[in-house]
């Protein structure tokens, strides 16, 4: 029995994907994996004028940062690596 298991509960499964076998690359290929990765988004709750949210692995490693105006005239936001280097434009159509 597993640490902090109750006696009578049993684990639950591991789910297991088949590799895919022609991924679709949307960003780049560098941001593929070919295992599912469980990612956490954090966001500062106020900051004035800006709504930015980070997504990190369950290491806290950062992989993407989304950085965004609030008074812009299209919405605009950018997601970002982790570096800082924008690999998206998006905007709201007006």
């Amino acid at each position: 029995m597993a640490a902090g298991q109750a006696p009578g509960n049993p684990l639950p499964a591991v789910r297991t994907y088949p590799p895919v076998e022609h991924p679709v690359v949307v960003i780049g290929p560098q941001y593929l994996a070919q295992y599912p990765v469980e990612l956490a988004v954090s966001t500062k709750l106020w900051t004035l004028g800006e709504n930015d949210f980070k997504v990190s692995d369950i290491n806290g490693t950062l992989i993407f940062q989304v950085k965004s105006k609030l008074l812009s005239l299209h919405d605009r936001r950018f997601l970002k690596d982790a570096a800082g280097n924008t690999l998206v434009n998006l905007r709201q159509k007006i």
